[in-house]
């Protein structure tokens, strides 16, 4: 179950620890890294687009009033429309503290 902890949070480890808490930064950092690798190894936009998804139940409770911007990611057909609904929440929303 940690798995799925480190997947919504990725400083879940750290704050544990005590030695750090989740930033923008990094959850952006962590986001991107597992969204280009995806793009990398998945055949064709859907498939990532799937799997970035899916990501998304984890993910989406980090940040506040997200719904509407949740909504958009899951409405998203091509990864142009993915990228600029995850811009405009990462721009208009924080993290829940």
């Amino acid at each position: 179950m940690l798995g799925r902890g480190v997947i919504a949070n990725p400083a879940l480890i750290d704050e544990i620890n005590g030695t750090g808490t989740l930033t923008k930064e990094r959850w952006k950092q962590f986001h991107d890294e597992v969204y280009e690798g995806y793009q990398e190894i998945m055949s064709g936009e859907k498939n990532t687009l799937f799997k970035m998804k899916e990501l998304w139940f984890y993910m989406g409770h980090l940040f506040e009033d997200s719904d509407k911007f949740l909504k958009k990611i899951k409405k998203a057909n091509r990864l142009k429309d993915y990228e600029i609904a995850v811009a405009q929440l990462l721009r208009e929303r924080e993290l829940k503290r």
